[in-house]
């Protein structure tokens, strides 16, 4: 039991370690699109400043919110809807089999959707906020496949700065002489 204890307070401590990184550098990369820094501690506010950054608009974090709060609704309401037809607790009576298979099948695939949906907005984030600041879609790779280390070269880099998105304007933009960290 300690072997075990052991390991899992080790991965505690390291995802600890990792969240902290990426709460130090969203702050450099919202301080470097000239956003407030304090903002990436701020649940959902963070979120919401990264679509800021990288879409333009901030409101469009509801793209990768909403398909969430439908799974859970959806989930949430078939749970109950097994719970009062006695499927699943103590009053168990009859029930129509079938239609529960059916059921599943139809919730595990509007659940698949929604999920294969949420990865994608998450995907077109992460490139856009590669191209707003000015990085290729290789860089755009590392930020899908290795977050936490490209999210600290994006904020601790002194040659790559926020060239801004399509929708808004650059503060810190190019080099130059407005630009603290030039």
């Amino acid at each position: 039991i300690q072997f075990i204890v052991g390991i899992v307070v080790f991965f505690w401590v390291i995802g600890l370690g990792v969240a902290v990184l990426m709460i130090v550098a969203l702050w450099k990369i919202f301080e470097k699109a000239g956003e407030p820094g304090w903002a990436s501690l701020v649940p959902f506010y963070n979120t919401y400043e990264l679509f800021k950054i990288s879409w333009g608009n901030g409101w469009y974090f509801l793209l990768s919110i909403v398909p969430a709060l439908i799974s859970q609704i959806v989930y949430f309401s078939y749970y109950t809807k097994l719970i009062i037809s006695g499927v699943i607790g103590a009053n168990r009576g009859y029930y129509d089999y079938s239609s529960l298979f059916a059921d599943s099948i139809g919730i595990g695939v509007l659940m698949l959707l929604l999920g294969i949906c949420m990865l994608a907005v998450g995907i077109i984030t992460y490139v856009k906020l590669a191209k707003a600041f000015g990085q290729s879609g290789g860089f755009a790779c590392g930020l899908i496949f290795l977050a936490p280390i490209f999210f600290c070269i994006l904020a601790f880099s002194k040659d790559i700065f926020y060239v801004g998105s399509s929708g808004k304007a650059t503060p810190y933009g190019r080099p130059n002489g407005d630009n603290p960290y030039a």
